[in-house]
C-alpha cells in the first residue's frame, strides 16, 4: 500500500453486462483500508472537482440512502474509512492530501507553489540580513558610546546603510509605477480589441437570435408548443448572459486595475447547443451524456411490453422519444404499467390514446391506436 492518501473519481463502464456508465469513488488510506463506491453517472460532474472529504461524505451517504448490499470485505473497508473520517485530525490530513494532489496535477498550481517557496526563501534571507544589520548597528552604537573616536566610523556605516535602504525603496517605488503603467496600457489594448471585435460579435449574436427564432417558428408550425417554449427560454437565457457580459465589460473598462471577469454560459450549453442537436444530432452527443439521449438506444423501449405493432424514434431537436403503438386494450394496459405513464396527461380520442411518460431520463410521447379487437373506451378504463 502506498504511503500517501489517494482519492480518485472516475466515470466509466464498470459492469460488462450493461452499457450504462457509473461514477466510481476510490480511496486509499495507508494503514487503514482501500475502498470504492459505485454511484450514478450524474454524480460525476459534482464530485470530480470537489474536495476529497466532500467526495467521501457523498459516497457514504449515497450507499446509506440506497441500502447497497456488498460483500463483507468491501463493507468492512468502507466502515473503516467512515470511522477514520470521524477524527478531525484525519480529515485535516485528507484535505492537505487533496491540496497537494491538485497542486501536483495542475501546472498553474505547481508554478504558483514554486513561486511561493522562492518568495518565502527570499523573505527569510531578507529577514536574516536585516537582523544581522540591526545587531551590527546596536553593537556599533554601544562601541560609539564607549569610544568617541570610533563614533564617526560607525556613523558613516549607518549613513551608508540608510542610503542603501533609500535606494532600495526608490527601486521598489519605480517598479510599482512601471507595473501600474503596464496595467493601464494593457487595459487600453483590451478596450481597443473589444471595440474592434464588437461588430463581429453583434453579427454573431444576431445570427444566433435568428436561428433560435426560426427553430421556435418551426416548432410552433409543427404544433409543438412545449418545444417552442423551451427554445424561447434558451434564447432568454442567452440574452441574459450577453447582457451580463456587456455590463461586466463596462465595469472593467472603468476600473483599469480590475481583473477581467469570467461570465459562464447558460445552462443549456453545458452539453451542446440546441441548434447543433438539430443540425447534427449524432456529432453533438458527448461521451458522458446519458445513454437514453442516443437514438440507437430507443430500440430498448420496444421490449417493455407486447403490442401488435410498435415503433420508436428519437427526436434529437427536442430530446424526446416518439412511441407509436397498435395494440389491444389489454396490451395498452401493460404499456401503461411498464412506462408508468402520466394519467393526468393521458387523452382518450376514441380509437386512439395519447399520453406522456419518462424513460431513462428522456421524455416519451406515446400514441396508441387500438386494433379491431378492442375500443378506445376500454383502454381509457385500463
Amino acid at each position: 500500500m502506498s504511503d500517501s492518501i489517494i482519492v480518485r473519481v472516475q466515470l466509466n463502464n464498470f459492469d460488462v453486462a450493461h452499457r450504462t456508465k457509473d461514477t466510481q469513488v476510490y480511496v486509499q488510506i495507508p494503514e487503514v483500508a482501500r475502498a470504492s463506491w459505485l454511484l450514478p453517472a450524474e454524480a460525476y460532474d459534482n464530485l470530480r472537482d470537489a474536495e476529497w472529504g466532500d467526495v467521501l461524505d457523498a459516497a457514504i451517504k449515497s450507499y446509506e440512502e440506497r441500502w447497497v448490499v456488498t460483500d463483507t470485505a468491501s463493507a468492512n473497508a468502507r466502515e473503516a474509512v467512515r470511522a477514520w473520517l470521524k477524527v478531525d485530525e484525519n480529515r485535516d490530513a485528507l484535505n492537505e492530501a487533496w491540496f497537494q494532489d491538485r497542486a501536483r496535477r495542475d501546472p498553474v498550481s505547481r508554478s504558483l507553489l514554486r513561486d511561493v517557496e522562492q518568495l518565502r526563501a527570499q523573505l527569510a534571507a531578507s529577514e536574516q540580513h536585516s537582523e544581522r544589520r540591526r545587531i551590527a548597528w546596536r553593537m556599533a552604537r554601544t562601541r560609539a558610546l564607549a569610544t568617541g573616536g570610533a563614533a564617526d566610523r560607525y556613523a558613516a556605516q549607518a549613513r551608508y546603510a540608510q542610503e542603501a535602504l533609500q535606494h532600495m525603496l526608490f527601486t521598489v517605488i519605480a517598479g510599482q509605477m512601471a507595473l501600474h503603467a503596464a496595467r493601464l496600457e494593457a487595459n487600453e489594448l483590451r478596450t481597443r480589441v473589444a471595440e474592434l471585435e464588437r461588430p463581429a460579435m453583434e453579427r454573431h449574436r444576431s445570427d444566433v437570435r435568428e436561428s433560435y427564432r426560426q427553430l421556435a417558428t418551426q416548432a410552433r408550425e409543427d404544433g409543438d408548443f412545449e418545444g417552442e417554449a423551451v427554445v424561447q427560454q434558451q434564447l432568454a437565457e442567452r440574452e441574459a448572459v450577453w447582457a451580463r457580459e456587456d455590463q461586466l465589460a463596462k465595469e472593467f473598462a472603468n476600473d483599469p486595475l480590475a481583473v477581467q471577469p469570467y461570465v459562464p454560459g447558460p445552462s443549456v450549453d453545458a452539453s451542446v447547443d440546441r441548434l447543433t442537436r438539430l443540425l447534427a444530432p449524432t456529432q453533438a452527443l458527448r461521451e458522458d451524456e446519458p445513454a437514453a439521449l442516443r437514438a440507437e438506444d430507443t430500440a430498448d423501449i420496444l421490449t417493455l411490453a407486447d403490442a401488435q405493432h410498435a415503433d420508436a424514434t428519437y427526436d434529437p431537436a427536442f430530446q424526446t422519444i416518439n412511441l407509436e403503438l397498435t395494440a389491444t386494450p389489454e396490451q395498452w394496459a401493460g404499456w401503461q404499467k411498464a412506462l408508468a405513464v402520466d394519467l393526468a396527461r393521458t387523452t382518450n380520442r376514441g380509437s386512439c390514446v395519447t399520453s406522456h411518460a419518462t424513460w431513462r431520463g428522456s421524455h416519451v410521447v406515446i400514441r396508441c391506436w387500438f386494433s379491431e379487437s378492442g375500443s378506445g373506451s376500454e383502454a381509457g378504463d385500463a
